[in-house]
């Protein structure tokens, strides 16, 4: 194989992987006619396409639509679209930790909703209803959101605040705070700072 040909095929794919993972779909003949290859090359190059992204563990890939005769992979949306199952993996995690008020966790919901794939807006409407019946928020939950952003919002801006620290000997005292980050781990948040 000359290499001319081979920086051809390499092209090629990459350009095919990239159309799919952009969420947009790869239409046999259309491809075929304008690379300049037979049908039988297509599918080599997308057996390539399709080992890589078995072999990388990326949970992706590539589907034929007989239908259309096109290939797409399932999950890949562009213009920075939640395909549905970040959507999915983003609620779960949200739910489970029980960190916002059942209506915070609504609104959030939503917001996601608005960004989701919309190609599969039914789908996405019922698991939003499904998550925000089944939420269960822990007994005296605080209101999070605000707070959290209003704290991200001093890191950004470098701003020092006052805390008030409870537990110790002289009762509740308040010392000036240099936030720095919020981190979550464990199923708690923690700020960080000086």
């Amino acid at each position: 194989m000359a290499k001319a040909d081979r920086t051809d095929e390499v092209n090629r794919i990459l350009i095919m992987y990239d159309t799919m993972r952009r969420g947009r779909e790869v239409h046999k003949e259309a491809f075929c006619m304008e690379h300049g290859i037979s049908e039988r090359t297509f599918e080599r190059d997308i057996e390539k396409v399709r080992i890589f992204l078995s072999e990388n563990y990326s949970g992706q890939r590539a589907d034929y639509i007989p239908s259309r005769n096109r290939y797409q992979m399932p999950g890949s949306c562009e213009n920075g679209e939640l395909s549905f199952s970040e959507l999915a993996l983003i609620l779960k995690i949200l739910k489970n930790g029980q960190v916002l008020e059942k209506n915070e966790f609504e609104g959030f919901a939503r917001s996601l909703q608005s960004v989701a794939e919309k190609r599969k807006k039914d789908a996405v409407e019922k698991l939003i209803r499904q998550e925000i019946s089944q939420y269960e928020e822990k007994e005296g939950q605080e209101a999070f959101l605000k707070l959290f952003g209003d704290l991200l919002e001093c890191i950004l801006e470098r701003n020092i605040i006052r805390l008030k620290m409870k537990g110790n000997s002289q009762g509740k005292k308040r010392i000036r705070f240099y936030p720095v980050a919020v981190e979550y781990q464990g199923g708690e948040f923690y700020l960080l700072g000086y």
